[in-house]
């Protein structure tokens, strides 16, 4: 449990006058802070090895607070949750897990945030981290760990609201003289057992998303929140698709990239309700961000195809239906639209992706570009080369070649950990889609070479959906890399 002293804790409670708990931290080991173990994450005890604390939190800085790219974020997200040994120059286990929680709340993942954060032995030392570590727990819906850290806190900070969540609290309690919540109270009607706010003024990201999967709220109140989530890849595609499919949809369907909740739903009905060639075309359409990424609106965009299972009649379009469900890296849905393709003479339309996978050789770049018509080229063969160990030429710039330097090297020592928070950052907010060819490709390269396989074909597959790759060579008679 928290090291907050058990006779304060009691005390608390007991002036409370209600049966708050504390927290506890449940077998896992202090020095061994995390909240998925290896079969989650892909990452062991040893992620940290070599790299030290301060270096850690220097590279987290780096790295963007909100990443839209789905597959990134995810990457993003396990590295920090993995439970693996805190760096040996870490002072404790709460300044480590502190570092992490508090990007993973800027990311917008608070449910992670809350878990993670109960892991530590203490609060954060800094207020405003502290203060973050219960407004997690709070949009968690864990409102009485929360009251007692809101608590705790208000015995070393005396901000406003702080003052005004230790009134709900007390509230909530039962106290005589309590006030209710007012109307800025935001998220902190959650204390009062009040639905959250459909909207709130500058609300972050964990914000947005815990209103887009607040249950107190009807699908259509919490639509535009979870969209906006999803965009940031905070919400669950899976998740999004169950609040698209539950909402009101109204007006013509367009294929092209939704830029609201309303228009999500609206293209995610029509998707769903089409006949298999106009509900590829639909997802075709739309599929890729406005910045030409995937994120999980791509993901929860793509939920309708899963229903479309290849057979004769759909040979024509196996090779678009392979190369969607790769893109929102769903590679057991895209399998036997691929073997479709390879057998109906259109694997050339799904050439790259099947060098990611190990299936074709990166060396027939040439032979496939000579028969395709492609929009980035270059982007193609960054990925397919970094696939088939094949060098990158490293970016002109100077400091975008130091920061690969120095991602290659903590890849050829392993330190993976090291290697995986340069390579976020190299990737940036949009990931794969905007990053030049010279960088993905050393991102790729060094992902692989820690053996994080899974995570850098889901990069590539999501690069190649953003440049539009075999887009012109669906046609029989293309099966030149069978």
């Amino acid at each position: 449990m928290r090291s907050h002293s058990i006779i304060v804790l009691l005390a608390l409670a007991f002036a409370a006058g209600c049966g708050t708990t504390s927290r506890q931290s449940g077998t896992a080991d202090v020095r061994w802070p995390g909240i998925a173990q290896r079969r989650e994450t892909d990452f062991d005890r040893r992620t940290w090895n070599g790299t030290s604390v301060r270096l850690v939190g220097q590279l987290l800085e780096d790295i963007p607070d909100r990443i839209d790219s789905a597959a990134e974020h995810r990457l993003a997200r396990n590295i920090l949750v993995t439970m693996a040994d805190a760096p040996p120059d870490a002072p404790d286990s709460s300044a480590f897990i502190a570092l992490r929680t508090a990007k993973l709340m800027a990311m917008g993942n608070f449910a992670d945030a809350a878990a993670l954060g109960r892991q530590a032995p203490d609060l954060p030392r800094d207020a405003e981290e502290a203060e973050r570590a219960a407004e997690a727990e709070l949009l968690a819906g864990e409102t009485e760990m929360a009251c007692i850290d809101y608590r705790a806190l208000a015995q070393r900070s005396s901000g406003r609201r702080i003052g005004q969540a230790v009134a709900l609290c007390a509230a909530r309690a039962g106290e005589p003289g309590a006030a209710p919540p007012g109307n800025n109270a935001g998220v902190l009607v959650r204390i009062a057992g009040q639905p959250l706010p459909a909207t709130l003024p500058d609300a972050s990201i964990a914000e947005l998303a815990a209103i887009g999967l607040d249950p107190k709220l009807p699908p259509a109140r919490r639509l535009e929140a979870a969209f906006e989530a999803g965009r940031a890849s905070a919400v669950d595609g899976a998740a999004l698709a169950k609040i698209l499919q539950s909402a009101p949809a109204h007006g013509r369907a367009q294929p092209q990239p939704p830029t609201s909740g309303v228009d999500a739903a609206v293209l995610f009905h029509a998707i769903e309700q089409a006949a298999p060639a106009r509900k590829l075309a639909l997802a075709e359409g739309g599929i890729l961000s406005p910045a030409g990424g995937i994120d999980q609106v791509s993901v929860a965009l793509a939920v309708p195809l899963r229903a479309v299972k290849p057979g004769p009649g759909s040979a024509s379009l196996s090779a678009r239906f392979a190369r969607l469900l790769y893109a929102v890296g769903d590679i057991d849905a895209a399998r036997p639209w691929a073997e479709l393709a390879t057998r109906s003479g259109q694997a050339g339309g799904i050439w790259p992706y099947r060098v990611v996978l190990g299936q074709a050789k990166p060396a027939e770049f040439d032979k496939w570009r000579k028969q395709t018509r492609t929009d980035r080229p270059e982007k193609i063969l960054a990925v397919v080369s970094a696939f088939g160990g094949v060098p990158i030429v490293e970016a002109a710039d100077r400091s975008a070649s130091t920061d690969v330097a120095a991602m290659d090297g903590a890849a050829n020592s392993q330190r993976v950990g090291e290697t995986v928070l340069r390579a976020l950052a190299l990737l940036g907010s949009d990931g794969p889609a905007r990053t030049d060819p010279e960088t993905l490709g050393r991102v790729l390269m060094d992902l692989d070479r820690v053996n994080l396989h899974e995570e850098a074909r889901a990069l590539a597959f999501e690069a190649l959906a953003g440049a539009r790759a075999g887009a012109q060579v669906d046609k029989p008679g293309t099966n030149a890399h069978s």
